[in-house]
């Protein structure tokens, strides 16, 4: 008997329902639903990719859903435009990228193979959203989902570039019985019909989906990327009637989005080199792939191989791929090692910082789901590398955002909705491994001194542990919103439909993930229950683990080179504390000072090693040492620096200390008013010829503290400290409280004689500034420092005094 084989062209993979549900893993209801996120997830990469176009010109971004029927309802037109910040239309999909894209014989895309941070690195997008249609059309026929059966599926896949050139794109069959298959494509360079408000260059991709698609399920989709994606303008049009709009809630940002080559196996590397296309065979490869495109490649000196290196040559070189592997590798030894795990690692088209995010999904979140009453977010920073004893040489860090909210508005059960890299999941298990036997999160639920652990195989699990349900009776919590959004620059999907991931790499998230959704600090939404200090106290743990540990761990020379005080911790968690509708944070400034040792212990961390100091009493520093200041000590000290530079505000000098020390200035510490002894003092430094500046708050007492000292240069803080630092008065001003006809300070000032008006200012100068001062306004030392750094306010005052002395010198000589 002869065995007869069986023989099939792989692209109906493509065309049938049975090959796309094998090929993606998808439920067949689901894959009308698979292609219009597959359309979002091309537009918002699109933008991205081009996030620095948008920045240049100051544009927000937008993806515009536009949704009606055909043929009585028995089609769906599913619009999805983005707009293009680019100067015409010859830069996007050219005759010959659109050929490639839909060659159902080869793959072409710019994420196969690479892992930089997208919506998914699998590619062929576009085949699938086209096979998918026609599949649905020519064998879809099932009267439970509405679909209709055509046997000439006439509908094309459009893409129009700024209503000025059009492209159709069909499927047409070549071999019927082994469905040979191949994309008809027709260019149309027309002037269509301009019938919509949007104002800037766009690209978008019309479908036909062959059945009737309720609108609220459109939407559903339409919301879920809007959530997220918060840096974008969502814009929809359901029929004729239903429109809405989400505007962003933060702004787009530049971004490089880089690789890392610790993100690649040596072999992976090797796919990568050899998967690029013929046509780049004579790029060369420093200048468009390793120097541009890998972080360690940055600073990798372009050697004489280098300067003519191609793709072509190099594809042919396993020696050469293994010497670039190993060149990239050395030139930064290791992430881990060069940079600290947290999420300045990963780059992002928007701010990641946790206030500033949680600020941004709660407007959002507002604006989908009206009625929010309380809600809470957390990001936690996790780092995969090698395992002991294992030749796995891959390593990446990544984020994960949990965002919690409630409202009595809807029913009381999970409603969860999981992402990954800024994608909507179309599965609620999408973070869950369908291995229910591989138990990957582990995570101790009893005391801090309990043994108690439990293993999971899903994120689903975890929220149940915590007290969430899918199941109305047995969700015990009041918050009914879960969003939980997976960030790497590596995933690894098991399937084609993005659904499965390898979730291994991301197992230590699970202690943190279930401490925060057990207990959640959970806010109010502008109400008082927002102020309590357990909620100023968290906001502060924000700050600190943002701006210090997490900096510090990177760097740990700023904790001498950009120290804070107690006042610039202050005065930093002021402004956010104000964005976020906190009231009277002035009144709270005592109860924030005092627990700000506290909440760096719980960090793990003593205040000093994240170099935030606090000043005691009036000192003078000098030459690495702290004096205090004594009349007994006088005669000593006046002959100590060459330079004395008083300073008004308290731990302000304990920033300075170190760069004071490298020029060989004393600075003198007042604490406020200059004391009897700090006066004797200053007189005595100048009679010994010790040159004297002044640096004091823009405001009553700070202006009557330098007029004590007429002959001393006072630097700052004035306008022109201000225009130096790029600041507007607006950026750093605050407004007294106190009465101006209450100001005995104000009063004092305005009663000065010309005499006591110091250095560098004119008669005119000088009552400008107490004129803004009567405007029941101030700009305090702290709020400057606060918004450029102590190291760039040391280098200010360093070129200051520099200036100064350096001019009294040579008019000397």
């Amino acid at each position: 008997m002869t065995i007869l084989y069986s023989e099939q062209a792989q692209t109906t993979d493509f065309i049938t329902i049975k090959g796309i549900r094998t090929r993606l893993g998808l439920d067949k209801k689901d894959l009308d639903v698979f292609v219009i996120r597959e359309l979002f997830d091309n537009a918002l990469d699109f933008i991205e990719s081009n996030a620095k176009e948008f920045v240049k010109r100051n544009k927000t971004p937008y993806i515009h859903l536009i949704s009606s029927e055909e043929e009585n309802g028995k089609v769906t037109k599913i619009t999805v435009r983005n707009s293009n910040p680019l100067v015409g239309i010859d830069n996007v999909f050219s005759d010959s990228q659109i050929e490639k894209i839909f060659n159902f014989d080869n793959y072409y895309s710019s994420k196969r193979n690479q892992y930089h941070l997208s919506r998914g690195a699998l590619g062929g997008a576009f085949k699938d959203i086209l096979g998918i249609t026609y599949a649905l059309a020519v064998q879809g026929e099932d009267s439970s989902n509405n679909i209709a059966t055509y046997q000439d599926w006439k509908y094309p896949l459009q893409i129009n570039i700024s209503n000025k050139r059009l492209i159709e794109v069909r499927i047409e069959i070549v071999n019927k019985i082994r469905k040979k298959i191949q994309s008809k494509i027709d260019f149309k360079n027309i002037e269509l019909e301009k019938n919509d408000s949007d104002n800037n260059d766009y690209t978008e991709i019309t479908i036909y989906i062959p059945k009737k698609i309720d609108y609220q399920d459109i939407h559903s989709v339409f919301q879920d990327y809007a959530i997220i994606n918060t840096h974008i303008d969502f814009k929809s049009k359901l029929g004729d009637y239903i429109e809405i709009t989400y505007k962003a809630t933060q702004e787009i940002k530049d971004w490089k989005n880089k690789q890392s080559i610790y993100y690649y196996s040596l072999n992976e590397f090797k796919d990568l080199i050899r998967s690029f296309e013929s046509s780049n065979d004579s790029l060369n490869v420093y200048e468009e792939l390793i120097h541009t495109d890998f972080r360690e490649g940055w600073t990798l000196e372009k050697s004489k191989e280098f300067e003519t290196l191609t793709f072509g040559e190099l594809k042919q070189d396993d020696r050469k791929i293994e010497n670039i592997y190993q060149l990239l590798k050395d030139n930064v030894p290791s992430i881990r090692e060069k940079q600290s795990a947290s999420s300045r690692d990963l780059e992002l088209p928007f701010d990641i910082k946790q206030n500033i995010r949680r600020k941004a999904l709660t407007e959002r979140f507002e604006q989908v789901f009206t009625g929010i009453d309380s809600f809470a977010y957390k990001r936690i920073d996790g780092y995969f590398g090698p395992e002991e004893g294992t030749k796995n040489s891959v390593e990446y860090p990544f984020i994960v955002e949990i965002f919690l909210a409630e409202s009595s508005e809807y029913e009381k059960r999970l409603h969860f909705f999981p992402s990954v890299n800024l994608s909507p999941s179309m599965y609620i298990n999408s973070l869950d491994d369908e291995d229910r036997n591989n138990e990957i999160f582990v995570f101790k639920t009893g005391s801090k001194d309990s043994d108690e652990i439990e293993s999971s195989h899903a994120i689903t699990e975890i929220l149940n542990k915590c007290g969430f349900s899918f199941d109305e009776k047995k969700h015990r919590k009041s918050i009914n919103f879960v969003f939980i959004n997976l960030i790497s620059p590596r995933i690894d999907y098991k399937t084609g439909g993005k659904i499965h991931l390898e979730l291994k790499p991301f197992g230590s998230i699970a202690q943190d993930l279930y401490k925060f959704c057990k207990s959640p600090n959970i806010k109010g939404k502008n109400n008082k229950k927002n102020e309590r200090p357990d909620s100023i106290r968290q906001e502060l743990k924000y700050l600190i683990e943002e701006e210090r540990v997490f900096k510090i761990e990177s760097n740990p020379d700023l904790k001498i080179i950009d120290r804070w005080t107690q006042s610039t911790t202050f005065y930093t968690l002021r402004k956010i504390l104000i964005d976020l509708g906190y009231r009277d944070v002035d009144k709270k400034r005592k109860y924030i000072t005092r627990i700000i040792k506290d909440v760096c212990e719980e960090l793990g961390y003593k205040r000093h090693e994240l170099g935030i100091i606090a000043a005691e009493r009036a000192q003078l520093y000098f030459d690495g040492r702290v004096l205090g200041v004594s009349f007994d000590q006088l005669e000593e000290l006046m002959k100590k620096g060459t330079d004395l530079l008083v300073i008004e505000k308290e731990g302000i000098a304990d920033v300075l200390m170190d760069f004071a020390n490298r020029w060989g200035i004393a600075i003198l510490n007042s604490r406020g008013f200059l004391t009897e002894y700090a006066t004797e003092l200053s007189e005595l430094a100048e009679q010994n010829g010790c040159n004297i500046a002044i640096l004091t708050d823009w405001d009553s007492s700070g202006l009557l503290i330098s007029s004590n000292l007429p002959n001393a240069y006072r630097i700052g803080i004035d306008l022109k400290t201000l225009e130096k630092f790029g600041l507007r008065k607006e950026d750093v001003e605050e407004k007294v409280l106190q009465k101006k006809e209450n100001d005995n300070h104000l009063k004092k000032l305005k009663k000065l004689s010309c005499e006591q008006i110091p250095s560098p200012y004119s008669i005119s100068d000088w009552y400008q500034m107490i004129k803004y001062l009567e405007g029941r306004k101030r700009i305090e030392i702290d709020s400057v420092i606060a918004r450029v750094g102590s190291k760039a306010f040391s280098d200010f005052i360093i070129k200051e005094l520099d200036k100064i002395f350096l001019r009294e010198i040579i008019t000397e000589l």
